[in-house]
């Protein structure tokens, strides 16, 4: 029984040692401020992004990076974001039943001196059901926006800690 007990705990150590020797690092790992953010990256500012989806992703982008203190040097993203609304499954009566709503994010991530970091563009996409009718339609792309943005918040974080790790 001592000899199974052993044998697992060396190989575990043996995968350890193993993802130490590869170069593997977290990149989830905490940042200077031991809060949220991208290792090697440090504060990220997110200047407004217009409209009501913008407000939402920009939220959902700070409370996954972090937002910098005042007065603190920080990486500059920027965001150009684009929202399309498509409604599927037209009755006779031109009512729909389904839609999709996307959002398109074209993004710049500078750092503390100006330098381009990384620039791409990110798409997260969300069905909504508004068969109930008009008075459904509203809250239900409301709540396909959150969760879009909520998304896209998350693709562009992974897509910035990725240009981070290249970078350096």
């Amino acid at each position: 029984m001592k000899t199974f007990f052993a044998a697992r705990a060396a190989s575990a150590m043996l995968g350890i040692v193993t993802l130490a020797a590869c170069g593997f690092s977290p990149v989830y790992a905490p940042t200077q401020s031991a809060g949220p953010g991208i290792a090697g990256l440090g504060p990220v500012a997110v200047p407004v992004i217009e409209g009501r989806a913008g407000d939402q992703l920009r939220l959902a982008l700070l409370r996954q990076l972090g937002a910098p203190s005042a007065g603190a040097s920080a990486s500059t993203l920027s965001i150009n974001l684009r929202e399309n609304l498509r409604r599927f499954n037209v009755g006779l009566d031109q009512s729909t039943g389904r839609a999709e709503l996307t959002l398109t994010a074209d993004y710049v991530l500078r750092g503390v001196d100006g330098a381009l970091i990384a620039e791409g563009s990110e798409v997260a996409i969300a069905a909504f059901d508004n068969a109930l009718g008009a008075f459904t339609d509203l809250p239900a792309q409301e709540d396909a926006q959150e969760r879009a943005a909520t998304l896209l918040a998350q693709r562009l974080r992974l897509a910035i800690a990725a240009a981070a790790k290249r970078q350096g």
